[in-house]
């Protein structure tokens, strides 16, 4: 599961952005981002059972966090967190 990481968005495989960017994982199984844009972004955990951050991102860079934990995940970006959130 991978999602792509634009000027102004997370999009999650099937196309949904932003706030309605959502995957489903079990325990043990990698998410991925992929950054796709211009601007600096990063990708930090909100709320969840384990904590995560990228630290700062540029085109062409991925990140990959694998959960030991069961649980809802939210994430955004810190340089553009009212608009750039996801789960």
């Amino acid at each position: 599961m991978t999602f792509d990481i634009g000027d102004d968005f997370f999009r999650d495989p099937q196309g949904r952005t932003n706030a309605n960017a959502t995957v489903t994982v079990n325990a043990g199984q990698t998410v991925g981002w992929r950054h796709i844009g211009a601007n600096v972004h990063t990708v930090t955990s909100v709320s969840g059972p384990e904590a995560f951050n990228s630290g700062n991102m540029n085109n062409g860079q991925t990140f990959t966090f694998t959960p030991t934990m069961a649980g809802t995940y939210t994430f955004r970006c810190d340089f553009h967190p009212a608009v750039m959130l996801g789960s």
